[in-house]
């Protein structure tokens, strides 16, 4: 930058990924917007075609810095973004700011993968969530960011301070649920999600108060899922027996509710319960499908509250891994080896096993891709919870 904050310079730099060192060619847009009367208004947009590890934009040589640099703006091509310092700042303040949803949508992107990658703190990435999402107005986006926010907590906040992390985004999607208009998918939706992340007692009386009739919310009266969604999440806080599912499942005698019942069983947080699931899906073959799916996506789940209980079925899965791949098949075995893996596990022990498993087997190509895959994801929370705020620029936005 010059003394008038205008660049001396400015180029898009490319890195590849170790696993995928070959770099690609890239036609994308780059926007330059500032914030004006609480709005970040684009000023400047060019297009360029980014190739090899450093591609110069001399259309923005002279040109002064501005609030915000958006990488492929507009989302013209596929490529994972980074911010300079002071556009990573500005998004972080004021991402929703944005007019569009298609630059928002890229910005929460970017954000979401420094998390994974370790370049961005959970801490801060939750931060962004809660002060944005109140002034989100696409349903899409906003979906999408209350689910990884929930993954944050879970998979990349370290252990230590979980808990008190899950809590106040629950304050948060208390607050949402609480300004959503009676009767609109927002409204659904974050009565789901508050469920699934409740868990202090106040929070679960909260839960608990509609299925009981104690308290009502207008416009959410008679939603058989969201029946079910309480219910599972009670069930995954070890609020709900194995009683209370069956009065549940009393009530709604349809295929759908026969598979939210059993979901609703393999989440609850007990040996007997776990044991039971497992058996559901990996010996027994009478149960429909649907239903195991169900169970087997259920029986791990989020760490939202430890996963001590899944420890004993690191080693059975292990055991039984090549026979459920040999005797279920397909699209079916695909989704057993992938729910059941041990993701709800972010230990180094869950990689350990997994080496020694690969290291020891001649798995078929495709059961050992979704081996590696599902290591990579384990690998990534681990880095993420420990690493969280080391960062590292992978395409600046100005020099």
């Amino acid at each position: 930058m010059d003394q008038d904050d205008r660049f001396r310079s400015f180029a898009v730099l490319q890195e590849a990924p170790a696993a995928h060192p070959q770099l690609r060619s890239h036609r994308i847009a780059i926007g330059l917007y500032e914030l004006r009367d609480g709005r970040l208004e684009r000023v400047r947009r060019v297009r360029a075609d980014v190739t090899g590890p450093r591609t110069e934009i001399p259309e923005l040589h002279g040109v002064r810095r501005p609030d915000l640099v958006l990488l492929n703006d507009d989302d013209l091509g596929y490529a994972p973004i980074r911010f300079d310092e002071r556009s990573l700042a500005t998004v972080l303040a004021h991402v929703t700011a944005l007019r569009e949803p298609v630059q928002r949508a890229v910005c929460w992107y970017a954000l979401w993968d420094m998390v994974t990658s370790a370049e961005l703190p959970a801490r801060t990435y939750l931060g962004a969530v809660t002060a944005g999402l109140p002034h989100e107005t696409d349903f899409g986006i906003t979906q999408v960011q209350q689910r990884q926010a929930q993954t944050a907590v879970a998979r990349c906040t370290p252990p230590g301070v979980c808990a008190a992390a899950r809590d106040a985004l629950a304050a948060t999607w208390w607050e949402l649920l609480g300004q959503a208009e009676p009767g609109s998918d927002f409204q659904l939706m974050w009565a789901g999600t508050f469920a699934e992340t409740a868990r202090s007692d106040t929070d679960l009386d909260r839960v608990a108060a509609p299925l009981s009739g104690e308290r009502t919310v207008p416009g959410l009266a008679g939603d058989a899922e969201l029946r079910w969604q309480l219910v599972t999440a009670l069930a995954a806080a070890g609020r709900a027996d194995a009683a209370a599912i069956d009065e549940e499942a009393a009530r709604d005698h349809t295929a759908a509710g026969l598979r939210h019942a059993a979901r609703a069983r393999a989440a609850r947080p007990t040996a007997e319960a776990k044991a039971a699931a497992w058996e559901s899906v990996v010996h027994r073959t009478d149960l429909p499908h649907a239903v195991q799916t169900a169970v087997a996506e259920a029986f791990a789940g989020l760490p939202q509250d430890g996963a001590e209980e899944l420890h004993p079925y690191v080693d059975r899965y292990f055991a039984v891994l090549a026979t459920l791949w040999d005797e279920r098949g397909g699209d079916l075995a695909r989704g057993f080896v992938d729910a059941l893996f041990p993701r709800a596990l972010v230990e180094e022990t869950t990689l350990e096993a997994t080496d020694a498993y690969l290291a020891t087997h001649r798995p078929a190509p495709a059961l050992r891709r979704l081996l590696l895959e599902a290591r990579e994801d384990v690998a990534r929370a681990l880095n993420a919870q420990r690493h969280g705020g080391a960062g590292w620029m992978m395409i600046p936005g100005g020099q």
